[in-house]
């Protein structure tokens, strides 16, 4: 796993002119505020893009790129930050060949948890009992209840 950046801490990004932290801006009503984290979620893009570059250009003797063999989950923190709604939280899964399904498709999951996306790539990573992920039988993100439909191959 791998994390760009907290995202309520302070940091302040003024090298792209988003003064104030991820958290602050994604609160910050303002035409300025929303241009501010407009550029920030735009550079954080563009990091995620050049990793999955290089993760492409990197072929095996096989001719498998590492994105072929890599599952990679970009999840946003927020669908809309200035109410905290996590329900329309537009998450990317890349890579997999063989494991998800990656044919462009865009999926609703009608308000089921994002725990349950995780319980879907723990099947696809063959844990056996991945609902009962935690201590003392807990499920995994104490909410995750069911692998996804439609998500692996």
């Amino acid at each position: 796993t791998f994390m760009i950046e907290f995202d309520l801490s302070g940091r302040s990004h003024p090298f792209i002119d988003a003064n104030g932290g991820h958290h602050a801006l994604s609160h910050d009503g303002s035409a300025g505020g929303r241009a501010q984290l407009q550029r920030l979620e735009t550079w954080y893009s563009q990091r995620v893009a050049s990793l999955l570059g290089k993760m492409s250009a990197s072929t095996a003797a096989d001719g498998r790129t590492l994105l072929d063999d890599t599952i990679v989950l970009v999840i946003p923190s927020m669908g809309l930050g200035n109410t905290h709604d996590h329900g329309n939280n537009a998450s990317l899964l890349i890579g997999g060949k063989d494991t998800v399904r990656a044919d462009g498709r865009a999926l609703d999951f009608k308000g089921s948890s994002l725990a349950n996306l995780h319980v879907t790539l723990l099947e696809a990573f063959g844990v056996d009992d991945s609902l009962n992920f935690g201590a003392h039988g807990a499920r995994f993100g104490d909410d995750g209840d069911r692998g996804l439909d439609g998500v692996l191959v």
